[in-house]
């Protein structure tokens, strides 16, 4: 093969990397993430109650974007509970990446459709994957 010929090869090749590059690097792709629930509460994925989350798949977030799910919090324990959801053990450290949920007083029995808002910063950068626990808690309501 002629010189000219290689150096274009390479230069196509090289480029064609870098465009890969570029593409991988600036997606944000999540391992699912635990749910954990008290024991008077249970996250379900269908407001029948059939199927238990105990991990999320957020998927590809680009940045400045959002990932939601709609989940069904069931209180099964024998009073009212405030329920709210705290996130742990991420396996990044940035204030970049946050889960924005409600708080809300669920009822003995009460199944409560709720949505968990996950949001990736515009402005985020060298992180390609995350993972995290989400906390669902109840705390007795009191007078």
């Amino acid at each position: 093969m002629e010189r000219k010929t290689i150096v274009v090869i390479a230069a196509t090749i090289a480029l064609v990397a870098l465009i890969l590059g570029v593409i991988l690097y600036a997606h944000w792709r999540t391992s699912t993430s635990g749910v954990i629930a008290t024991p008077s509460l249970a996250v379900y994925w269908e407001p029948e109650r059939l199927t238990i989350v105990d991990t999320i798949n957020w998927g590809t977030i680009w940045p400045g974007d959002w990932s939601n799910r709609t989940v069904y919090i069931h209180n099964n324990g024998t009073v009212p509970l405030n329920v709210t959801v705290v996130t742990f053990n991420w396996s990044v450290n940035t204030t970049d990446i946050v889960l924005y949920s409600e708080s809300f007083i669920l009822s003995v029995d009460e199944t409560k459709e709720t949505h968990w808002n996950l949001h990736v910063n515009s402005t985020i950068s060298g992180i390609t994957h995350f993972s995290f626990d989400i906390l669902v808690a109840g705390d007795k309501v009191t007078n």
